[in-house]
């Protein structure tokens, strides 16, 4: 399983679909999973014991110098 899975929402994605995949690439040793919703400019940030919704200027990771603004520009 890779550390990090990266989904991008099309626009016929139910949330709830993109969570249960979120839920169960994490359950199996996923360590972090980003959501991103282009249509609405945000990033759901998952990992097994965490869960952040990322706008603007939020960082993507820390020190990762990439704000949820410059990535879906």
């Amino acid at each position: 399983m890779p550390d990090l899975c990266i989904e991008i929402q099309a626009p016929e994605q139910s949330e709830k679909t993109l969570i249960e995949k979120a839920t169960h690439f994490l359950a199996h040793g996923g360590r972090m999973m980003w959501i991103i919703d282009p249509d609405k400019g945000i990033v759901k940030w998952l990992t097994p014991s965490e869960r952040r919704l990322l706008i603007g200027d939020d960082e993507m990771l820390p020190g990762f110098e990439i704000t949820v603004k410059a990535l879906l520009g």
